[in-house]
């Protein structure tokens, strides 16, 4: 009776040791496949992303010229506004130093 006891608690050890080491396989199993799909969810997103970097490089590759003009007739109109501005000014420096001029009496 003493030896099948024993037998008894020897096998549900060895059937305990088993269902544990099988069930830590199946989560090891499990971990892995998580990691790789965390992988192919990188992979997939950074592919994504590649038709918006061709668009950029494709913006960026136009000449400069064709990419600034819009910014050089800004340029060239505000310059020509200053430079009808300071003309203006001059003009009526000049006309104000000719009203002085005839204003002031003769000595």
């Amino acid at each position: 009776m003493t030896a099948t006891i024993i037998i008894l608690i020897v096998v549900s050890l060895l059937a305990i040791f088993i269902i544990a080491t099988y069930n830590k396989l199946i989560r090891l199993r499990n971990m892995v496949e998580e990691g790789w799909s965390g992988i192919d969810v990188q992979l997939k997103r950074r592919a994504n992303l590649i038709p918006n970097l061709l668009e950029t490089v494709k913006g960026v590759a136009t000449p400069p010229r064709a990419r600034f003009a819009p910014f050089m007739a800004v340029y060239l109109l505000r310059k020509h506004q200053i430079f009808m501005l300071a003309f203006a000014g001059l003009r009526v420096e000049g006309e104000v130093a000719q009203v002085l001029v005839v204003a002031q009496p003769p000595p």
